[in-house]
């Protein structure tokens, strides 16, 4: 080969190496460059799982309290809830038991044919005294009403704030008060006799049947009282044949109201009542002391069952007048 030409080749050959050499270095430093890049990424990540194990570790340790308390609280209600439906149920047995101890005590039918061996003129005598006593009750409380409901302002507030003071002042204090009255020369009539027991029921119960009739006069409008005294009506007339008819259902029930009241009555009535004349809670009181237990207890059973039955007719007979009542 002559030299001009192999001395070129050989040239072309020796940078043709160099290159290939210079190419291999320079993959060889892109790759150890991208290593050292993977590996600062890796360290990094180590350093941030290495920071963040301690707070998911007090995270989860936190989150185990919680739910260890939240079961406990749920525990704990579950617990009272059950507790307060027990102590329910054991108070509701003990006012069942409380309510049936009487029935139970009262025992046969022989305690009941005793109790009402020595207590049935007792029962006869609260039976008409309270009907009499309402009966008074509810004539005079539509008087009064009518003066409460249809004066002025002051008359007005002076009768109802004597009437409460009536109807709060406890049955000692007003018997009391009764007897200073009536115990007096020349009284002794009234004194001595049943008409203070009814006297002393007038004066306890009357406010009952005035607020309860008042009602009836406040639905009642003013013009047809001046309706009815346009046609020559006088004040009686007007009042039993147009203000009665329409209150009707509110003079029942104020009759029903005194007379369960003064049936029940005995602190007022034990103050009052005179020799001979005993009504049923004062039978019943006196059996306490000086009767056996189911004795007593068969008299009180016949007690509420004669005020049931009281309450069931008047309440009968409250339905009726309704029915036939210009309110219906």
């Amino acid at each position: 080969m002559p030299a001009a030409v192999a001395i070129p080749a050989a040239i072309s050959g020796a940078t043709s190496i160099v290159g290939g050499l210079l190419g291999s270095s320079a993959s060889n430093k892109a790759a150890n460059l991208q290593q050292q890049a993977a590996q600062q990424q890796a360290q990094q990540f180590q350093q941030q799982l290495a920071q963040y194990n301690p707070a998911i570790g007090t995270t989860a340790a936190q989150a185990a309290q919680d739910v260890g308390a939240a079961a406990q609280g749920a525990g704990a209600n579950l617990t009272g809830v059950a507790g307060q439906q027990a102590g329910n149920i054991t108070g509701a047995a003990g006012q069942a038991n409380e309510l049936l101890a009487p029935y139970l005590q009262a025992g046969g039918g022989a305690n009941y044919v005793q109790a009402l061996r020595g207590a049935g003129d007792s029962v006869l005598t609260s039976l008409w005294t309270s009907a009499t006593a309402a009966t008074i009750v509810t004539a005079t409380g539509f008087f009064l009403a009518y003066l409460v409901e249809r004066t002025g302002r002051s008359r007005r507030n002076l009768v109802d704030t004597a009437l409460l003071l009536l109807f709060a002042a406890p049955g000692t204090i007003l018997g009391i008060a009764l007897i200073l009255m009536w115990n007096r020369p020349g009284l002794t009539y009234l004194y001595a006799s049943v008409a203070i027991v009814l006297i002393a029921y007038v004066a306890h119960y009357t406010p009952l049947a005035v607020r309860t009739i008042g009602v009836g006069f406040q639905a009642i409008s003013t013009s047809v009282e001046e309706a009815a005294r346009v046609g020559n009506g006088g004040w009686i007339r007007m009042a039993t044949r147009v203000l009665l008819p329409l209150i009707a259902p509110a003079v029942a029930a104020a009759w029903a109201l005194a007379f369960v009241f003064c049936l029940r009555d005995l602190d007022l009535v034990m103050t009052v009542h005179p020799p001979g004349v005993e009504t049923l809670p004062i039978r019943l009181y006196t059996l306490m002391a000086n009767s056996a237990s189911s004795v007593t207890a068969a008299l009180g059973v016949i007690m509420v069952s004669v005020t049931a039955a009281c309450v069931l007719v008047i309440g009968v007979v409250l339905t009726f007048v309704r029915r036939i009542s210009a309110w219906s």
